[in-house]
């Protein structure tokens, strides 16, 4: 904990910087990283409860419902209830969401791409182990978050 702590900063400023040039994070994007997550949750293409896809995506119940109701409107998203279990919906990713999320890997690795060219092969090589480990935490709290509810 005290080497995050002391660490904060630094933490920022690299996922600043690395992202600096970037609308990925913009709210005003057509597709950011927020419906980002939920294009992904979508093309699963399986009935699914609001609070499943909530977890999934890490938002709030509230925030994910705003989210879907503008990702409808701009038709990246069908969602119809089910008719067979009202607490969940059938949420569908349209062509216009799959374009969407295709054209956001590729900046998104265009931006990581780019970042990574600036490190020197040993530090590039450290980098991606550890985010390699991030990762596999994220996972695994998601699992359990999943199985907790």
């Amino acid at each position: 904990m005290a080497f995050i702590t002391a660490h904060i900063s630094e933490i920022g400023i690299l996922f600043k910087s690395m992202f600096k040039d970037s609308s990925l994070f913009e709210p005003g994007r057509r597709t950011n990283i927020e419906r980002y997550k939920i294009l992904r949750a979508a093309s699963e293409n399986k009935p699914q409860c609001l609070t499943e896809i909530a977890l999934s995506v890490r938002y709030k119940k509230n925030t994910l419902s705003e989210l879907l109701n503008r990702m409808v409107n701009d038709k990246m998203v069908v969602r119809k209830d089910f008719t067979k279990d009202r607490r969940k919906i059938n949420l569908r990713i349209t062509a216009a969401g799959r374009t969407a999320m295709v054209e956001f890997e590729k900046r998104f690795a265009a931006v990581m791409e780019a970042a990574l060219d600036k490190m020197s092969p040993p530090l590039r090589e450290s980098f991606l182990q550890s985010l390699g480990a991030i990762i596999m935490v994220s996972m695994t709290y998601q699992k359990e978050a999943m199985h907790n509810d």
